[in-house]
């Protein structure tokens, strides 16, 4: 059942990109590899007062740093403060709220923070420079060329993002660097600043690119121009936007061309890193409250888009998502009161118009 409310989207249909398709994700995936292995030996760092540096020593003031402890007890503790970390910084959770939060350059973003489940197979030796503890799940932009941004820099004016942040993941991976730092025998150690620069926000690219191919299909679909935005790139990587619009105009075409259903669209386009938008766009676990359904469903907004532009769905299918359902939780959304008090006048109208518009393409 597709959940608004955090549950996952069905993966039973799994369909594994072939041909074409499948070499520009695997070249993609190596791309955004080799960049990310470049930021992490680059030593750089981000303002002493950045919002992840303020969150991580609040985080770790509280969870502490004790190495004796198993992984499963850092993902629990850290889960526990969830909602004191929503309040404190102005995030969603299941009890607050939140806050639009403006970056320097302007753009909006929500940060969506919750209890997320204990990941099982995480372990001590676990690679800390592959956890991936926050994501994108939605943001307005199509651009495919890989730049320097740490973060969503480059999506300025582009819509409004959403950001998942995985509390429990996030402190296990910090706590995981900083043994690392402290067993190190350099006599200049590294700061949670550059911890943050190097580690963390560059592998915000995986999500980042999986939902702006998403777009381009949505955008092909609906006849809209692609935005190829130009980014300034602090290494030589070849611009795969040209052999990416081919092989996602094929595969807008094929799908538009057929019958099919919800299951299958996130089951057969391919995305970077993890396969399939399918895993790319499941978030965590979350109670249905009025403050966090709103950020939620503003999360999904693209992908329902995608799902809508794109689906020629069986109209008799068992496993057609419930679209009365969808239709009635984004109803109610529009007027919750979490979401009015967490957005400016001005916002709220926009997102208003976007999910009315939403709710008309659905009916259609």
């Amino acid at each position: 059942m597709f959940d608004l409310t955090g549950g996952s989207l069905p993966e039973d249909v799994e369909v594994s990109p072939v041909g074409a398709s499948r070499q520009f994700i695997e070249n993609y995936t190596q791309d955004i590899q080799a960049y990310l292995k470049w930021r992490a030996t680059d030593v750089s760092d981000v303002p002493a007062d950045h919002w992840m540096v303020s969150m991580l020593t609040t985080l770790a003031q509280k969870v502490g740093y004790d190495l004796s402890r198993t992984v499963e007890d850092i993902y629990r503790r850290s889960g526990y403060l969830a909602n004191e970390i929503a309040m404190t910084f102005g995030f969603t959770s299941q009890s607050n709220a939140g806050r639009i939060h403006i970056g320097d350059s302007g753009n909006k973003t929500v940060y969506l923070i919750g209890e997320s489940p204990f990941r099982r197979g995480v372990t001590r030796s676990t690679p800390y420079w592959d956890m991936n503890p926050i994501r994108f799940l939605s943001h307005d932009s199509t651009n495919l060329t890989l730049g320097n941004n740490a973060e969503s820099e480059d999506l300025i004016g582009l819509g409004l993002d959403v950001i998942e942040i995985d509390l429990g993941l996030l402190m296990l991976q910090y706590t995981l660097w900083m043994r690392e730092q402290l067993a190190s025998e350099e006599k200049y150690k590294r700061t949670p600043q550059m911890y943050v620069a190097m580690h963390v926000l560059p592998r915000l690219k995986f999500s980042q690119y999986a939902i702006a191919i998403m777009n381009r299909c949505c955008a092909i679909a609906e006849g809209l121009p692609v935005n190829n935005v130009p980014v300034r790139l602090s290494k030589s990587y070849i611009d795969r936007t040209a052999s990416g619009q081919k092989i996602f105009e094929t595969f807008t075409k094929i799908m538009l061309s057929k019958q099919t259903t919800f299951e299958k669209l996130i089951g057969t386009l391919p995305v970077p890193l993890v396969g399939t938008l399918g895993r790319a766009t499941s978030v965590g676990q979350y109670a249905p409250t009025a403050q966090v359904t709103w950020a939620l469903v503003l999360g999904r907004y693209n992908l329902l888009r995608y799902l809508w532009a794109l689906g020629r769905v069986e109209p008799n299918h068992s496993k057609m998502y419930p679209i009365n359902d969808i239709r009635r939780i984004i109803g109610r959304v529009t007027g919750a009161n979490g979401m009015s008090s967490a957005l400016d006048r001005r916002t709220l109208q926009d997102v208003t118009l976007k999910l009315d518009a939403l709710l008309t393409q659905a009916m259609a």
